[in-house]
């Protein structure tokens, strides 16, 4: 059987990427890969423009989402994208997490920051607006930049934002009513459209063993591996995702949490990130790429 390499998480300019969608397959085409997928956070703008270019590279690109719940982002992966039911629930996510962008911006402003929704839309004028947003525009406005400056020091840094402000334990991380769908919601709401459920890195999200059976018994398919990022940044290791996996008889995909050229975690090209038997089977056997 040809070895077909995958990856089956990353983001553009509709999330808190840097890249179109057109960009992001030329680049995936050209790093190796075969199978890939494109998945903003709740919301599958974008799509339509990602397979037209997919299609004239040669690319197999399936439809894809990562949707936000308050302890996990959840992959959804080869759903039917005409399914208008499930695209209701990616609005209604969507809005959500506009909500909370709005309560952190509230918080930054209480901070002093001079930053403002409108701020933020202008400068991310496509995307469903979440941290990354946040902090793409208070690095891209200079009314920000210099108040940051000055506050804390020249060359005051994004990660030093994030870090001090939006990371969990920041100043403006915990906000009055963390808005997100509910975790069977979306697993059901993937499935229901025809698509995989798959746990987002993992090793970042899981604190504890047992939380993988709830989240089997709530239906979830399978668990994320990421070769080149989140090795196991809690007790939780991706060799016990794997046993875990194996055991029970559930799948693991490869993605790369791609972003573009401001984090580092570059595409994956072609490594452990094989497509198994196990994964082709049950991504192909409803909707077709």
């Amino acid at each position: 059987m040809e070895t077909k390499y995958i990856d089956l998480h990353n983001h553009t300019l509709y999330s808190d990427g840097l890249d179109t969608p057109e960009g992001l397959v030329r680049a995936q085409k050209l790093k190796g890969l075969d199978i890939i997928a494109k998945t903003d956070h709740d919301t599958f703008r974008g799509y339509k423009e990602a397979k037209a270019e997919a299609d004239k590279w040669g690319l197999i690109l399936i439809p894809g989402v990562e949707i936000s719940d308050k302890a996990y982002h959840i992959l959804g992966l080869n759903f039917n994208p005409e399914d208008q039911e499930f695209i209701r629930l990616l609005e209604k996510s969507e809005t959500m997490q506009k909500e909370n962008t709005r309560q952190r911006v509230e918080l930054l402003q209480n901070l002093g920051l001079p930053i403002t929704m409108e701020k933020i839309e202008d400068y991310c004028p496509m995307a469903r607006l979440g941290k990354g947003n946040i902090m793409y525009a208070i690095t891209r406005d200079k009314e920000c930049r210099e108040y940051l400056e000055a506050k804390h020091h020249p060359g005051f840094t994004k990660d030093e934002f994030m870090n001090l402000y939006l990371r969990r334990g920041g100043l403006a991380h915990t906000i009055p009513i963390d808005y997100n769908l509910d975790r069977q919601e979306i697993i059901d709401g993937i499935h229901n459209a025809g698509g995989l459920a798959i746990i987002a890195h993992p090793t970042k999200d899981v604190k504890e063993m047992k939380e993988l059976d709830e989240l089997r018994e709530r239906g979830l398919d399978g668990f994320e591996i990421q070769p080149n990022f989140y090795p196991g940044d809690n007790a939780i290791n991706y060799h016990q995702i794997e046993e875990y996996a194996k055991e029970h008889n559930m799948l693991l995909t490869y993605g790369s949490d791609y972003h573009g050229a401001y984090m580092d975690r570059g595409l994956l090209g072609r490594g452990m990130n094989k497509l198994s038997p196990e994964l082709e089977e049950r991504l192909f056997a409803g909707v077709a790429a």
